[in-house]
């Protein structure tokens, strides 16, 4: 029992260090943007995001105001993805971590993809040390990740013991809260779209301009969105056959048909959006 609460404060003090040092991470990055435009030179800390600094970069070059939006754009992502984080970690729930996953997403994206699409042409200017930098503080959120995941397949395993749950009534319980509202089906397929068009405009954004590089995400994020669209039909039909639980199967099927071809024209038109930006 002593060894347990000993891993378990382990455990709490590893999220403590995430949430804390990503706070530190964004706090050194706004620094560092309001420094620059200050002094007038382009010069990024070792732990700065380098997404979040790249706008001060562009402003120093144009002296554009407006090349300041994306830096309030970014800033707002990145702030809401750390409170998310810190409720994921500190707060009880029965979802999945999924924005600690989000999290690492979009670190990656906005470090060092950020950082290799805009220096391309001129490989001297990649920022070495901050690139080691983002990557050795990856793998320690990849680390927070594999922990709270543990905690969370513990708290589903407890749960499903203390209801007495059959591997049969488990399955259901799972297509019950997947299938009780389109959202909770659809935010899947969703996702795939809108991390399609959030990587392509990012690396865009920082200064790779390659048709042929975003198509081949496209596609392999859209294939992914197809295979949980149909996946959501066949779980669906299960669901609907299966569960005692009454509502209007015509009418949610017919729903999930709506936004499924909502999301597929919605990621026809963001891939038409690329395509003109190239």
């Amino acid at each position: 029992m002593q060894g347990n609460g000993t891993r378990r404060n382990s455990i709490k003090l590893i999220y403590k260090a995430y949430i804390h040092t990503l706070l530190i991470i964004i706090f050194a990055s706004v620094i560092n943007v309001i420094l620059d435009i200050i002094i007038g030179k382009e010069i990024l800390f070792l732990p700065s995001i380098y997404l979040l600094v790249l706008p001060a970069f562009k402003f120093i070059q144009t002296s554009n105001f407006l090349e300041l939006i994306p830096f309030a754009v970014f800033s707002t992502i990145t702030v809401m993805i750390w409170y998310k984080c810190r409720n994921e970690l500190f707060y009880p729930s029965d979802k999945s971590p999924k924005f600690i996953f989000i999290s690492i997403f979009w670190y990656l994206l906005s470090t060092d993809f950020s950082i290799i699409a805009s220096n391309l042409e001129n490989t001297e200017n990649l920022n070495a040390y901050n690139m080691i930098f983002c990557l050795v503080y990856l793998i320690f959120q990849i680390v927070v990740l594999y922990f709270k995941l543990m905690d969370y397949a513990k708290f589903i395993d407890e749960r499903n013991q203390y209801k007495k749950l059959t591997a049969n009534k488990i399955k259901r319980e799972i297509l019950k809260i997947r299938y009780t509202s389109v959202s909770n089906a659809m935010t899947l397929p969703f996702s795939f779209t809108l991390s399609a068009f959030v990587s392509c405009y990012i690396l865009f954004y920082s200064g790779l301009v390659s048709i042929e590089v975003f198509t081949v995400i496209y596609i392999f994020l859209g294939i992914c969105a197809l295979c949980f669209t149909i996946d959501n039909f066949y779980q669906f039909n299960k669901f609907a056959k299966s569960t005692a639980v009454g509502f209007d199967k015509k009418l949610f099927k017919r729903k999930l048909i709506v936004c499924s071809i909502s999301n597929l024209f919605i990621f026809a038109v963001s891939y038409v959006v690329i395509c003109v930006l190239c």
